[in-house]
């Protein structure tokens, strides 16, 4: 008895879950089949491979709809990136497929994709970020290369979900950083800063030249990768010095947030950085950047809370 044959038997049975089941049974192997060429060319790890086969065999849509989507991924969904901000995913997704990504069952795929963060294939416990196996899999030539995150049509990414780090420092305590700033402004009356902001509010009533002296060598000493030392050095110098606290604070940020960014892609040689908004749904808030100009205007900058407690505070990135 052919498939065909068996399809037209079973589908005059009334009981909708059985014939979901029987499907499944009969299509299996032909959805792995297909799904199988496309993560060899993507470099999709072993257990994701697994993880979404098993999400195509199970979901509850019809064969015909799986091939659907399962076709546009082979044929790439997302054809180039380009800077800005967007509500999804969805949006950069290509016009030709505008009514597959409208399907529940393609929303469902990414935000069951979104959060696999498994190992890279052969290399150990190097594991990918939430959202790059996602990419990798609905981009055009996507793929999980060496070196970026994720690669789309030759163009590497670098992933970020809600308040990524991009820099990190060394542990430092409230105490220390009050010892610090007595070494460049003599007896401070201020109570030990216990965070960034803290740090800002006793700076901006200091002449600029020793403040901005004192921010480069506290940074400086607590850098963890060397790389870092001259983006956050030209960051501090650039930085506007305002007599608001607040606005002190964010120029700072901003200034050696985006220095470290330029020296970041430089080192990762990544053509882009996309940030999701929220860390639980694919289809959250995005923004992408790939010079200074665009990460200012679609990138948050947060960060340098250097007083912490016991974790090391990073500069992390999220949606404007």
């Amino acid at each position: 008895m052919t498939k065909k044959e068996i399809l037209n038997y079973v589908s005059k049975i009334n009981d909708k879950d059985l014939l979901q089941e029987i499907e499944n049974v009969i299509f299996r192997k032909d959805l792995e089949n297909i799904l199988s060429d496309i993560f060899d060319n993507k470099m999709i790890p072993s257990k994701a491979k697994k993880s979404i086969t098993n999400f195509f065999i199970l979901d509850k849509a019809t064969f015909s709809n799986k091939v659907e989507v399962i076709n546009a991924i082979k044929e790439g969904m997302i054809i180039e990136l380009k800077p800005g901000k967007y509500n999804s995913i969805l949006d950069l997704i290509d016009n030709k497929f505008k009514n597959i990504k409208s399907t529940d069952l393609f929303k469902r795929l990414l935000d069951f994709v979104y959060p696999l963060t498994d190992a890279k294939d052969k290399q150990g416990a190097t594991g990918t970020g939430r959202g790059e196996i996602m990419l990798a899999l609905i981009g055009k030539n996507g793929r999980l290369p060496d070196k970026s995150d994720a690669e789309i049509n030759s163009k590497g990414i670098e992933v970020k979900a809600s308040n990524g780090e991009i820099a990190g420092f060394k542990k430092v305590t409230p105490t220390e950083v009050k010892k610090d700033l007595e070494q460049y402004f003599g007896k401070i009356a201020e109570k030990d800063p216990k965070n960034f902001s803290e740090i800002c509010k006793i700076l901006v009533n200091k002449d600029e030249k020793t403040a901005k002296k004192f921010l480069i060598n506290h940074f400086l000493y607590r850098v963890t990768e060397n790389y870092l030392k001259k983006p956050i050095e030209i960051g501090i110098q650039n930085a506007v010095f305002d007599k608001k606290y607040q606005n002190l604070q964010k120029n700072i940020l901003n200034s050696v947030g985006t220095e470290v960014f330029l020296a970041y892609k430089k080192l990762y040689k990544f053509d882009y950085i996309l940030v999701f908004k929220d860390s639980k749904s694919a289809l959250t808030n995005i923004s992408i950047a790939s010079t200074r100009t665009n990460f200012l205007k679609s990138i948050k900058i947060n960060g340098m809370n250097m007083t912490n407690g016991g974790r090391p505070a990073p500069i992390t990135v999220n949606v404007l």
